[in-house]
């Protein structure tokens, strides 16, 4: 009966130290993995840092009054635009965007160039040299360009053909005209 005991006894010391291992083991893991997570390979930018600040003190010991009358470069200004800037245009500049059918509609997207602060535009549309349809809508600012509100045309008005489209966009003294096509 009490090698019995003695055998129980030593099972349980040796699965709770077993278990006490794969513990410690999970533990050390995590923390190498959240470690390694959150911040990164510590190591290796130290190295770099070194490395580099090793290569850079010779050089700056041999050449120290180099170093001193050098200025930061400027970088160059790149322009937003190729070419004259659009608002400095005698006329409104733009281009038809959009110009599909949906759900029974003729939908006309214009974006325009020029930054302006209220106007309108005003849409033709053409079949054959003669005007099937004709409508205004409001030139609206963004930003830094502007766009007309936008046209939704219901289709059954227009019929079916080849369709010209003619949008005339005017703000104070500056006009400007874009234009498209479109079979229906």
């Amino acid at each position: 009966m009490v090698a019995k005991r003695r055998k129980r006894k030593s099972k349980k010391w040796i699965s709770r130290l077993f278990f006490l291992m794969l513990l410690i083991v999970a533990v050390v893991l995590c923390y190498f993995v959240w470690d390694a997570y959150f911040k990164g390979d510590p190591k290796q930018p130290k190295q770099e840092e070194q490395s580099s600040s090793q290569e850079e003190k010779p050089k700056e010991e041999e050449k120290p009054e180099e170093k001193k009358e050098e200025e930061p470069e400027e970088k160059p200004k790149v322009p937003q635009y190729d070419g004259d800037d659009p608002n400095t245009a005698e006329q409104i500049t733009g281009a038809i965007t959009y110009i599909g059918v949906s759900n029974g509609y003729l939908r006309v997207r214009v974006n325009v160039d020029q930054y302006i602060n209220g106007g309108s535009c005003n849409i033709v549309l053409l079949r054959g040299g003669a005007q099937i349809y004709s409508d205004y809508a409001n030139l609206n600012s963004s930003a830094s360009t502007s766009t007309c509100e936008g046209f939704d045309i219901p289709v059954a008005d227009l019929g079916t053909g080849y369709t010209q489209i003619r949008i005339t966009l005017s703000s104070g003294e500056k006009t400007g005209a874009v234009t498209g096509e479109v079979t229906l």
